[in-house]
């Protein structure tokens, strides 16, 4: 019989606790006959832990589709997604990246961007499903710890990743179950299938994102994790809670944002003013581990604290251009007291690392690694301070506890505020504005919540092209399926997009 070769991958360069986990590059391939043995058997650890090494890189990936420098992973789409809102600045236009996100021409199908947010997370998901479609075909009482834990990476970030398409793509889930989302693509799929692959509902996206983490919770409870950059039980639980807010499942919201963070500490004043550079620091959840070799740090300025940090070596700190400042109204609610307060400047004669001026109101929150320009900052996908918020607002809503004393915990470790007497959920709305600042929850926040976009007020510091005044669930809030995609799949026509 002829032998069809299955390659093991591992492009990846993320740092772990063993070091030869990360940089191994796999050359062994195994026949069909050889997959069959692993499968019966239940053998398949190594082939999983190779294709689960991909879906890892996936979230770092660097200029996915062009050679353009705002495309180095998630955090690219975390920060074009907080410029599309209202909490962040660009002050000037510099070099013209992200430019057309906050001046809100970033709904172009035909841009380059366009196909790069879609491939960003069809890629994690193609991979996932290389996992689960090797692990799906075992019995699962085969299935060793181990096993069970690539499984389980594997549903949680095709679920991860279906959660942001859906919301990118169409409104938020409650009052549009209905209406269209994005394609499915499972495993063991035909090309056919694939080019002839509608869009699916909201529901049916949400239903498989449910079914997704579910199991993988169940997956994650024999699963010990090595590093933070690999999902395990509190991060899946963390999904969940994600997902049932969106659905105004409130209940359960509460229940799995409360178990997430059970025996985990939120984030210091001190390790907060630290400048988020490390996942392995207290109160990070979920993130990406970079090394030196990681290609968005060899880059040198192809990386997400080149774009966001006023004072590290990139775009920003060190041209002096393109800084990312808070909306003047939001930063006027922090207290005196408030530690957070120091993440941005109150003055328009600042100098950076570099020399350069920093604007009023542009961030310090997002630091310089070292002092040797490396850019070795890590990405942060989850905090212990999120899951309060979660928990806080959705008890607010109903789902069960104490909302205020849930949220006083994340204030005790922010300033000496209280919020008794105060209107809660606004107080919840608030405080996530401000502690997730720059973490790229904004804008899905605002669609969420069905709240409009407000830049054009008395003392605004939005620039004169960007003061926009967007109502809630206008047609700007969900991207336009890019023309690739329109292009190659005969079931998504032109008039099939999200609307102009």
């Amino acid at each position: 019989m002829k032998k069809i070769f299955i390659a093991f991958i591992a492009l990846i360069t993320f740092a772990s606790c063993s070091k030869d986990f990360l940089d191994q590059k796999p050359t062994d391939v195994v026949s069909n006959e050889d997959l069959e043995d692993m499968i019966a058997s239940g053998k398949v650890e190594p082939l999983l832990k190779a294709y689960a090494l991909g879906i890892y890189e996936t979230m770092n990936t660097y200029m996915l589709t062009h050679s353009n420098h705002n495309q180095y992973g998630v955090m690219s789409i975390a920060l074009m997604s907080d410029l599309w809102g209202q909490d962040m600045i660009m002050t000037d236009r510099g070099y013209n990246w992200n430019n057309g996100d906050y001046i809100h021409t970033h709904r172009d199908y035909t841009r380059p961007d366009a196909e790069y947010i879609w491939r960003t997370y069809y890629n994690t998901i193609l991979k996932s499903n290389k996992v689960l479609e090797i692990s799906e075909q075992v019995e699962e009482d085969k299935l060793t710890d181990e096993a069970k834990g690539y499984a389980m990476q594997a549903y949680g970030h095709r679920a991860y990743s279906y959660y942001v398409l859906a919301n990118l793509y169409q409104h938020t889930y409650a009052g549009h179950q209905e209406d269209m989302a994005v394609p499915i693509v499972v495993p063991g799929m035909t090309d056919d299938e694939l080019a002839n692959n509608p869009r699916a509902s909201v529901r049916d996206v949400y239903e498989m994102i449910e079914k997704d983490l579910l199991k993988a919770l169940r997956y994650s409870e024999s699963y010990g994790r090595n590093e933070k950059y690999e999902m395990n039980e509190s991060v899946i639980k963390g999904l969940l809670a994600r997902m049932y807010l969106s659905m105004e499942d409130y209940t359960n919201a509460a229940k799995y944002a409360s178990e997430a963070r059970a025996g985990l500490s939120i984030m210091s004043a001190n390790v907060y003013n630290e400048g988020f550079k490390e996942i392995g620091a207290q109160g990070v959840m979920w993130g990406a581990k970079n090394t030196i070799n990681t290609p968005i740090v060899q880059s040198g300025i192809v990386n997400w604290i080149s774009f966001i940090s006023s004072d590290a070596y990139g775009y920003i700190g060190l041209t002096g251009t393109m800084f990312k400042a808070i909306d003047r109204s939001l930063y006027e609610k922090l207290g005196d007291d408030d530690i957070r307060k120091a993440s941005w400047t109150d003055k328009d004669d600042t100098p950076n690392y570099y020399g350069a001026i920093v604007p009023k109101y542009s961030n310090f929150k997002f630091k310089r690694y070292n002092q040797t320009n490396d850019n070795l900052n890590d990405y942060c996908f989850m905090r212990v301070s999120e899951l309060v918020l979660i928990e806080a607002e959705a008890a607010a809503k109903g789902g069960g506890g104490d909302a205020t004393s849930i949220l006083q915990e994340l204030l005790d470790a922010r300033s000496a505020t209280t919020v008794a007497g105060e209107d809660i959920l606004e107080s919840v709305y608030t405080q996530r504005k401000l502690e997730l600042w720059g973490e790229g929850f904004s804008f899905f926040d605002l669609k969420r919540l069905k709240r409009g976009i407000h830049r054009d007020y008395d003392g605004t510091n939005h620039r004169n092209d960007a003061r926009f005044e967007v109502q809630a669930e206008d047609n700007m809030f969900n991207l336009r399926l890019p023309i690739s995609e329109i292009n190659a799949n005969n079931a998504i026509s032109e008039a099939d997009n999200n609307p102009l």
